[in-house]
C-alpha cells in the first residue's frame, strides 16, 4: 500500500459538493460556503444556506483527491542546504516542503520548513516517513528504520539523526551518509492521533489546526506546527476536507483484520482489496470483498457504531446477486445477530449501521444466492467508526 504518492498539484476547482458527518456518522451534503468556532455554513440542493453546530461534527469533506507534491526550488527562493520532500508525522499530517540540513536541530529531531507554516521543527519520534525524491514509495513491512538510497539500495537499522548526514546503526555498525543520497526514510514509529483538527488542502498537505474560522473571502488559520500563535489565510476553495476531531473517527480499512476464510465450499478466497488510505477521503478507505467469503476485523478500543454504504462494485453491477451481512462480537463472546442485505441489479447499494458499543470483533460476510456465486463481490464504501467515552 502506497504511503506517498507524489503527484502534481491540481489547479482550483469549482466547488465541490461536500458531505457533513455528525455524532451518529449520518452523512448531509451540500457546498460548504464558511464557518466559525461555533458553526459550518453550507448551501443546500435548493440553493439555501443552512447552518450546523460545529459541535456536532465530526468531519466535513469532499471527494476532491490531490496528491502531495515535492515542491521544486524554482517556486521558491534556492537557499542553499534546502532539500525539497514531503514529510509525514505519527499523527497524519502530511506536509511538502524543505528538509533544511544548514539548521541544527539536534540529534533526536529535524528541521523543516513549509509555504504555509513557515520553518519548524519536530522529533524524530514524531516522523512517520520523509521522501526526498519524487516518486512513488512503498511501506515496507519492518520493525526497524528503514533508509531507501537514490541508487534504490535499501538498508534497515535504526536512524539516529538527519541533516547534512543521516547517521544510521545497521548490524551493530554505525554509518553516515550524505543526505542527498537519501531517497526515502521510514521510520519505526507508532501511529497516533492528532491532538487539533486536520485540515485537507488542494496542494496534497495535510494540517493540524489549533483554530480555523471564515475571515472575509476565506478563512483564518492557526497552524499547530507554527512555533507561535501567528495565522495564516486560506482560499475557501483550497480546503478539500476538515475533520474536526480526528479522535472519533476511524476508517474500519485502518484497523486490524484477525480473519479471511472462503465461504459456501469454496475452496479459497483472494484477499480483501483495500484502497490506497492516500486516495481516500479523510483515509475512509473502501474495501472490496471478492466472496463469497467472510472477514473479521478487530474493533478499536471504545467503538460505537460502524457505518457504511454497501455496493456492488461497477463491474458487477450488470449481474451482481450477492447477500451480505454484517454482525458484531464482544471480548470473548460469539457474534449477535446479522443485519442482512441483498444485493442485485435492481438494488446495487444499501447502507450499514452497525451498533459497535461494548464490542470487540466485527464480521462481514459476502454470500452468493443460488447458482450467482460467481457474483458474489461487494465493495464497502468509506467505512467509518466512531470513536467514543
Amino acid at each position: 500500500m502506497a504511503l506517498l504518492g507524489l503527484a502534481p498539484v491540481a489547479g482550483a476547482e469549482d466547488a465541490a459538493p461536500f458531505h457533513f458527518i455528525d455524532r451518529d456518522l449520518m452523512r448531509i451534503s451540500g457546498e460548504l460556503v464558511g464557518l466559525s468556532e461555533k458553526s459550518v455554513q453550507y448551501r443546500d440542493g435548493t440553493g439555501r444556506t443552512r447552518t450546523l453546530e460545529r459541535s456536532k461534527l465530526l468531519a466535513a469533506y469532499s471527494r476532491r483527491h490531490h496528491g502531495p507534491a515535492v515542491p521544486t526550488s524554482l517556486a521558491v527562493a534556492d537557499t542553499t542546504g534546502e532539500i525539497p520532500g514531503v514529510l509525514r508525522l505519527t499523527d497524519g499530517q502530511l506536509v511538502p516542503g524543505f528538509l533544511m540540513t544548514a539548521e541544527a536541530a539536534g540529534g533526536d529531531a529535524i528541521r523543516w520548513r513549509s509555504r504555509r507554516v513557515g520553518a519548524f521543527t519536530v522529533t524524530l519520534e514524531s516522523v512517520a516517513a520523509l521522501a526526498l525524491h519524487d516518486g512513488p514509495r512503498e511501506v515496507v513491512e519492518s520493525a526497524s528504520d528503514v533508509v531507501v538510497l537514490t541508487n534504490a539500495d535499501r538498508l534497515e537499522g535504526f536512524v539516529e539523526s538527519i541533516g547534512p548526514e543521516l547517521a544510521m546503526e545497521v548490524g551493530g555498525q554505525k554509518s553516515r551518509l550524505a543526505i542527498d543520497r537519501v531517497a526515502w526514510v521510514q521510520l519505526a514509529a507508532k501511529p497516533t492521533v492528532a491532538a487539533a483538527q486536520l485540515v485537507y488542502l488542494s496542494d496534497g498537505a495535510i494540517l493540524a489546526a489549533r483554530s480555523i474560522a471564515s475571515s472575509g473571502s476565506g478563512l483564518t488559520v492557526t497552524w499547530a506546527l507554527a512555533g507561535d500563535d501567528s495565522s495564516g489565510v486560506l482560499e475557501l476553495g483550497a480546503v478539500d476536507a476538515i475533520v474536526f476531531e480526528p479522535a472519533a473517527l476511524r476508517s474500519l480499512a485502518a484497523c486490524e483484520v484477525l480473519k479471511q476464510e472462503p465461504l459456501q465450499g469454496r475452496r479459497w478466497a483472494p484477499p480483501i482489496g483495500v484502497q490506497a488510505i492516500d486516495d481516500a477521503p479523510i483515509g475512509l478507505a473502501a474495501i472490496t470483498l471478492d466472496g463469497p467469503m467472510g472477514c473479521e476485523w478487530r474493533l478499536p478500543a471504545q467503538a460505537k457504531r460502524l457505518r457504511a454504504t454497501i455496493a456492488l462494485p461497477e463491474s458487477a453491477r450488470v449481474w451482481g446477486n450477492t447477500t451480505v451481512t454484517a454482525a458484531a462480537a464482544p471480548r470473548g463472546g460469539g457474534f449477535g445477530a446479522a443485519q442482512v442485505f441483498e444485493l442485485s441489479a435492481e438494488k446495487p447499494e444499501a447502507e450499514l449501521s452497525l451498533d459497535c458499543t461494548g464490542m470487540e470483533r466485527v464480521r462481514i460476510e459476502v454470500l452468493g444466492r443460488g447458482y450467482d456465486r460467481v457474483q458474489a463481490r461487494a465493495v464497502l464504501l468509506e467505512p467509518a467508526i466512531l470513536i467514543g467515552p
